[in-house]
């Protein structure tokens, strides 16, 4: 029964929800259905334990009749209908936007007139604490309902009210459009589809002239978007961070951190561009995402954020801060990663730090589970050799990992070349030292090519032996 959809869905629920869950399905307001509550309770009871659910066993502990399949089966499908059911009423105790826009079309269409003043006064009170892009829409629903409850009532109508309500659907019309093409620009980069995304000039055209000075969820997302069309206007990036800096813990934490990491994207294809000032950027960003909990609360965080993160703060030599940022946020990496990640970090904060010895430690403490884990670890574990001067196990090394990446079946040919010109171009260094000449050629073809495993290492250790200091 592990595979049946009811069950698949019962164990997506915490015990809290669960026991909701439960409740709800013996009130008979709901469910007229013993049985369905005692199916629940029987799966939800071998999801604990880890037990695995049995079907026949069910129907013979509950029924007296024979097993019938298809009564089952139906009852199953009962169930995942009150699940869905539940899950429903769940989300609309959890927002109030929703309940109150809810509750104003409800005491209007039973005309509950005793009501009107009191659920007007609390709707026009709701506030949340994060902004959040849905109730934007419920901002203007309420504000709709609560005209058109007062127009019933000519006593109560007021015509001022229509700007207010024309302003809030405006505000949240323009945020949507802004936030669906800007996702159309971005994936221009990586995907070959046409949109066709009517009236967007016109708006763009309208907050030329700056019409919601006063409002950042506008200003946010239409400086979010101009970055995207006009990148080399550094400017309206600088724009967009001060008002995420300023702003971004108003909204929900996923919201917040699609934000700030549209602002990181931006920095790294800068970086790319050889403008190294926004490594800063980058640290700067994830820093903020974390410090301000966005990033741990947005429920995003993963052990590539993890990485990114330890290698943005070892390029600003912020290793105090790497070592610190290492052990504290370990616990919330996932389970089958947080051995991998938390040893290659670990070992990259010691190579930034010439702990070279520790390196190589730390490196073969673990057995690296994940490929990409594994193929850098590989790479750092041949860098750290050299840096020793130790080689012996570094050829050793550079040999079997050319053998490994071209024996491997899942590493892509893409893979392979970054690689494999990390192998190649390193044996050239060793070979050519000594050779000025040789040596300054060979940084010439290691700049040109744009396909290589830790290029600014490999250019730091060819300007070390030309004689010449380099920024890696």
């Amino acid at each position: 029964m592990t595979d049946s959809k009811i069950y698949q869905s019962l164990v997506c629920l915490d015990v809290y929800q669960g026991n909701r869950f439960i409740k709800f399905l013996q009130s008979p307001y709901f469910n007229k259905k013993e049985l369905i509550a005692q199916l629940v309770i029987y799966l939800l009871e071998c999801h604990r334990v880890e037990h695995e659910p049995d079907k026949l066993i069910f129907w013979a502990t509950n029924q007296t009749s024979d097993y019938d399949d298809a009564a089952f089966r139906r009852l199953c499908n009962e169930a995942i209908e009150l699940l869905e059911e539940f899950l429903t009423i769940e989300q609309l105790r959890s927002n109030k936007y929703l309940r109150s826009h809810l509750l104003l079309e409800g005491i209007d269409t039973y005309q509950v007139t005793a009501l009107y003043k009191g659920t007007i006064r609390k709707a026009q009170q709701i506030k949340e604490d994060r902004i959040n892009m849905t109730n934007l829409l419920f901002d203007f629903l309420i504000e709709r309902d609560i005209r058109q409850i007062e127009q019933a009532d000519s006593k109560r109508y007021e015509k001022s009210t229509l700007d207010i309500l024309s302003n809030k659907l405006d505000t949240y019309y323009i945020i949507e459009k802004l936030r669906i093409y800007s996702l159309v620009y971005w994936q221009k980069s990586f995907l070959k589809e046409e949109y066709k995304i009517h009236l967007i000039d016109q708006i763009l055209e309208f907050l030329k002239s700056d019409p919601f000075p006063n409002n950042y969820i506008i200003n946010l997302y239409y400086h979010n978007l101009l970055m995207l069309v006009e990148p080399e206007k550094e400017e309206y990036f600088l724009e967009y961070k001060k008002l995420l800096l300023n702003y971004a813990v108003e909204f929900l934490p996923n919201e917040a951190f699609r934000l700030i990491y549209n602002a990181i994207n931006y920095s790294i294809r800068k970086l790319n561009q050889g403008q190294r000032i926004f490594r800063r950027e980058i640290w700067e960003l994830y820093k903020f995402a974390l410090e301000s909990n966005i990033l741990i609360d947005s429920k995003n965080f993963d052990h590539w954020d993890y990485r990114n993160i330890v290698t943005a703060a070892l390029q600003e030599n912020e290793y105090g801060w790497a070592r610190e940022f290492i052990d504290k946020y370990k616990e919330y990496l996932e389970p089958d990663q947080r051995e991998n990640a938390f040893h290659f970090n670990l070992a990259l904060l010691n190579f930034y730090e010439k702990k070279y010895d520790e390196v190589v430690d730390l490196l073969n403490s673990v057995e690296y589970t994940d490929l990409t884990y594994n193929l850098n670890a590989k790479v750092l574990l041949i860098a750290t050799y050299y840096e020793l001067d130790e080689i012996d196990a570094l050829e050793s090394s550079l040999s079997s990992f050319k053998t490994y990446i071209y024996r491997k079946d899942i590493v892509s040919e893409d893979r392979r070349k970054l690689y494999n010109n990390y192998v190649s171009f390193l044996q050239k260094i060793i070979q050519n030292q000594g050779n000025q000449s040789k040596l300054i050629k060979l940084r010439q073809d290691v700049e040109q090519v744009k396909n290589i495993a830790s290029k600014p290492w490999l250019l730091e250790k060819i300007n070390e032996l030309i004689g010449e200091k380099t920024q890696a």
